[in-house]
């Protein structure tokens, strides 16, 4: 029988829990905010608060990494892409990952405000309906189908601490089930996402580890 997520003792040991650093936390009213591309096409992204940000297609360069805003409450911003302006409104004290994906007016942008826990004996795992129409968004373990995440609307997310255990996972929602996406290299306190798109019409499904941008005040 394969691991599931839960209730497996943590394969990594308490010395390399104790070695996983924190990064300063941002200063307080800031929003720290990350883009998705979830489209077929690669894109320029032009956020009012910083500089340009380019999105691949293949699956690590369609992730950016989260960077600090400071002072966000009662501002309105801005999201250029070519020719559309899309309003963006960040809450303070947040992380915030928006996706870009396809509507009938070219790109809609979907603000998520991520569930944030940090855990030193646990990995956080957060997953992703990054369809732009696809309903009931879930991932199970495989071959069980133990469910960790189910009925996630298109342009949410949700979270659990988890233990950084080695397993097979799959992504799904209405229309059908994305290739399976393996778990390996899990670090204690270290937070990871589970992407669940449908770029080209196919359903597809990857990970990636979150990361930030370094901030200078």
């Amino acid at each position: 029988m394969r691991p599931t997520l839960l209730g497996l003792a943590l394969l990594a040991t308490p010395a390399a829990a104790q070695q996983v650093l924190y990064e300063p936390p941002p200063p307080p009213g800031a929003a720290q905010v990350r883009f998705v591309n979830g489209t077929a096409a690669p894109l320029t992204l032009r956020p009012s608060f910083g500089a340009a940000v380019t999105l691949g297609v293949v699956p690590a360069a369609r992730i950016g990494r989260y960077s600090v805003v400071p002072a966000v409450a009662g501002k309105s911003f801005t999201l250029s892409v070519g020719s559309q302006e899309l309003p963006l409104t960040l809450p303070p004290n947040s992380q915030v990952t928006v996706l870009l994906v396809p509507d009938a007016a070219g790109l809609r942008a979907q603000a998520i405000t991520d569930e944030v826990e940090f855990n030193q004996t646990r990995a956080r795992l957060r997953f992703y309906n990054a369809t732009a129409d696809c309903p009931g968004g879930g991932l199970a373990v495989q071959p069980a189908g133990t469910r960790v995440f189910g009925d996630v609307p298109p342009g949410e997310a949700r979270m659990r601490a988890v233990n950084p255990v080695t397993a097979e996972v799959q992504a799904a929602c209405a229309s059908g089930q994305a290739p399976m996406v393996p778990l390996r290299g899990l670090e204690v306190g270290a937070g990871y996402s589970i992407w669940l798109m449908a770029p080209g019409g196919a359903l597809t499904a990857f990970i990636t580890a979150d990361g930030n941008k370094p901030y200078a005040p």
